[in-house]
């Protein structure tokens, strides 16, 4: 699949995050150790879910931090730019607002955050003060990409089964998780709760239709027990749990059936699912008993951050 390079959007952080070293205007007195951590808990759970460290380079909702922090913030760039233009966008993200094209045609523009603005500045401001975390991946994808740029357009080439089954699941889940974080926005986690169980598979089954293909999620531990997982989705499950539990990358699996193939591709959880999945000690008590509510037999808590939540079932014609 190719590497196409970032998104625009960052939950909360969009447009003009950007240089590799940390910089100093003098408009701002720098944040206080209690400031930074409080920063980097905001950023952690507002914007991490589609741009955290740690997703492979191909099972992403949106660049890392870093990613966009060097697109964005130049020597130049004051934290007072900065933070007008990360407010700006963030209160209309658009496409003429966007510093980044190709990732906006890639990913889509986020929906709109009602983020407080006392927050967005104080993430703002750690952003253009701190060194951010980077994916061991990142640097060689970040040169390749810079290079591809500077020489002649790359030649389009045809995507394999495989390929096109992934880019067919990201599509989906895009879509899937751009309105999910909407919901959560809008009226919190309880309620995204209820929009999953309203809206969730009508979401993914207008997504099928509209690319031509036959998209599920399945898992061994479900919570609508329709998406149980069948014997060979079961085994390809517990296949990706031991790949990553030795620490090795998940390669998805391609099955062909007569006229048909069929991808297995993982989902992976992040800070996102913690509200709805995680430790039952840790979902807020409202969201809970929504959850035991709407799914009496729900099996889906007791989740960590990166580990193999499901499987998205790609089906589609040779």
């Amino acid at each position: 699949m190719k590497n196409l390079i970032i998104w625009t959007v960052s939950m909360g952080l969009l447009l003009a995050i950007g240089s590799c070293n940390s910089n100093s205007n003098g408009n701002s007195a720098a944040l206080s150790d209690a400031e930074t951590t409080k920063a980097y808990e905001l950023m952690s759970t507002k914007c991490f879910a589609c741009h955290g460290p740690d997703a492979a380079l191909d099972n992403r909702m949106g660049p890392p931090m870093i990613a966009i922090k060097k697109h964005y913030i130049s020597n130049e760039t004051t934290l007072e730019d900065f933070r007008n233009a990360m407010l700006a966008f963030i209160d209309n993200p658009s496409e003429t607002l966007s510093k980044m094209p190709g990732a906006v045609k890639k990913f889509g523009l986020m929906p709109k955050m009602n983020f407080p603005k006392e927050e967005i500045e104080l993430i703002a401001q750690y952003i253009y003060e701190q060194d951010i975390e980077e994916p061991d991946w990142f640097q060689k994808h970040y040169e390749e990409a810079h290079l591809n740029n500077a020489n002649s357009p790359v030649e389009e080439t045809e995507l394999t089964s495989k390929e096109k089954g992934l880019e067919l699941a990201l599509s989906t889940k895009k879509i899937l998780g751009k309105n999910l974080m909407g919901a959560i926005n809008a009226k919190g986690s309880e309620y995204a709760v209820s929009f999953c169980n309203l809206k969730g598979v009508s979401l993914i089954d207008s997504m099928a239709n509209e690319l031509n293909a036959s998209i599920k999620r399945v898992t061994d531990k479900p919570r609508n027990p329709e998406a149980i997982a069948n014997k060979r989705e079961a085994e390809i499950i517990e296949n990706y749990k031991q790949a990553l539990a030795a620490g090795e990358e998940i390669v998805s699996v391609m099955d062909e059936y007569g006229t048909k193939n069929i991808g297995y591709y993982p989902i992976t959880t992040n800070q996102m699912c913690m509200q709805c999945h995680g430790a039952t000690s840790t979902i807020e008590h409202k969201t809970l008993a929504k959850i035991n509510k709407l799914y009496p037999q729900d099996k889906a808590t007791g989740y960590g951050l990166n580990e193999l939540r499901g499987i998205w079932v790609v089906e589609m014609a040779k």
